[in-house]
């Protein structure tokens, strides 16, 4: 099932009209979530994000879109039951106009897949390269949309398929200064031997709700996380190691880059069982 404006329907049932402006437009914003037996880990910090970006995209902000509304349309497709899901829930600006649009009122989305129980361990590491034929926007200067995940994903989809065409698992992408700011579906964080150094959300990296828990929690574990303005290549062939975070596969480390081999980064492990007490 998906819930669409809170209506139940069958996933092949055709909900949204050929004149969605996320369709259209790319007129939209989602977040990416994942449940654990029932629970939603960092929900609060999923839907502050989500309304940072209907701000960033001007819609109206309906008083009731909060964590508890969301989650009991979240529950209206799960049935109470305690599931390990995937949940993708998009917000929209309503169908009508065309660049301009007509009505500024929010519709939604929510959709479920079937996922494993707690964040995987990633065993073995995996393997990125570098993407530049297309630039995200940097948020050196004023750039209302830097870090918002938005409907219009094409950066990220292209940098993916760069990734696959060359036999990677993601790829980096660099901003318009030429800043390696993220990843095609993670943050990253560069591991020096002592604390970990991720992107400054000035680089226009994706705000990351696995990143700003990191950033608030690491240290309270007795570690070291600091953001840096402009990352370059270099810093990543000089790091001891690299981690990866999303809020749905939690924590990764890299064992390649290029032809660059790395060790598993000594911290993975402390930061793996932060992330999975969450769950």
């Amino acid at each position: 099932m998906i819930n669409y404006n809170g209506n139940l329907l069958d996933r092949n049932q055709n909900g949204l009209s050929f004149a969605n402006r996320a369709f259209r437009y790319g007129d939209g914003i989602f977040e990416s979530m994942r449940m654990v037996n029932g629970k939603i880990p960092l929900l609060d910090l999923h839907i502050d994000r989500l309304l940072r970006g209907m701000k960033a995209l001007r819609t109206e902000m309906p008083a009731h879109f909060n964590s508890d509304f969301f989650r009991e349309e979240i529950e209206k497709i799960t049935l109470g039951q305690f599931l390990d899901l995937r949940i993708r829930l998009s917000v929209f600006r309503t169908e009508g106009g065309l660049y301009t649009p007509t009505d500024n009122r929010p519709g939604f989305l929510i959709e479920c897949t079937a996922s494993s129980g707690s964040f995987p361990h990633n065993e073995k590491g995996i393997s990125l390269t570098f993407y530049d034929e297309v630039r995200i926007s940097d948020n050196h200067t004023y750039n209302r949309l830097a870090g918002v995940k938005s409907a219009n994903a094409l950066p990220y989809v292209l940098a993916a398929q760069h990734a696959r065409t060359y036999g990677f698992t993601e790829s980096f992408l660099f901003n318009t200064r030429e800043e390696v700011a993220e990843t095609q579906a993670s943050n990253y964080y560069l591991w020096d031997g002592e604390k970990l150094l991720t992107p400054s959300l000035k680089t226009g990296c994706v705000a990351g709700v696995m990143r700003e828990f990191l950033l608030q929690n690491i240290p309270n574990q007795g570690m070291k996380i600091n953001e840096i303005d402009s990352p370059q290549p270099k810093d990543i062939f000089n790091a001891k190691g690299i981690l990866l975070t999303n809020a749905v596969q939690g924590v990764l480390w890299v064992r390649k880059v290029d032809f660059i081999e790395y060790d598993k980064p000594t911290c993975f492990e402390a930061v793996y069982q932060i992330l999975s007490e969450l769950t």
